[in-house]
C-alpha cells in the first residue's frame, strides 16, 4: 500500500473511532384542522425533552405575554407539550417546543376555557423555536416539586 492509500485509511479509521453520533429529533405535521402542514425537519438533540406549559411570546410587537401550551391530536384531543435544547441546523442552538401529531395549541395564560379548535383565543402553532429559555415554563409534576426550565435544560 502507498502512503497515500495509507493515510487515507488511517485517516477514516480515525474519523470512525471519535465521530459521536448525535441524536436527531425528526419533526414532521401533517395536514390537519389545528395548523398548517410542515414537511420534515431535523433538529439535533442536545438534551433530554421536559414537559411545558406556558411560553412567553411577543405576538404584538413590544408586548410579551404568556400562554399556556399543550400538544395536540389529529383525535381532537390535548396532549403533552415538550421543550428540548437542539441545534438547528440553519439557526444555531434554540429550544424547540413540540406536541402532539398535530402539533401544539395556545392560549392566553389563566384562560380557563378548555382547548376546543372552536375557541377564537386558542390558536395552533405546528411547532415553535425559542432562543431564551426564561421564556419558558415547565409543567409542575405532580409532587409539585417545580423544577425551573433553565436548570432542568441546561443540566
Amino acid at each position: 500500500m502507498d502512503f497515500h492509500a495509507r493515510y487515507a485509511v488511517l485517516r477514516l479509521s480515525s474519523a470512525l473511532r471519535y465521530n459521536v453520533v448525535t441524536p436527531m429529533i425528526l419533526l414532521e405535521v401533517a395536514d390537519n384542522p389545528n395548523c398548517p402542514t410542515v414537511d420534515l425537519r431535523v433538529f439535533h438533540d442536545l438534551a433530554p425533552p421536559q414537559p411545558v406549559s406556558q411560553v412567553r411570546l411577543e405576538r404584538t410587537p413590544g408586548h410579551p405575554q404568556w400562554y399556556e401550551i399543550t400538544g395536540w391530536m389529529r383525535a381532537g384531543t390535548p396532549c403533552s407539550a415538550f421543550v428540548q435544547k437542539v441545534d438547528d441546523s440553519g439557526e444555531g442552538v434554540a429550544f424547540l417546543i413540540y406536541g402532539g401529531d398535530a402539533g401544539l395549541r395556545l392560549r392566553p395564560a389563566g384562560h380557563s376555557a378548555p382547548w376546543r379548535l372552536d375557541d377564537a383565543a386558542q390558536w395552533g402553532e405546528p411547532f415553535l423555536l425559542v432562543s431564551d429559555l426564561s421564556d419558558v415554563r415547565l409543567a409542575q409534576p405532580p409532587d409539585g416539586q417545580g423544577t425551573t426550565a433553565r436548570s432542568a435544560v441546561h443540566g
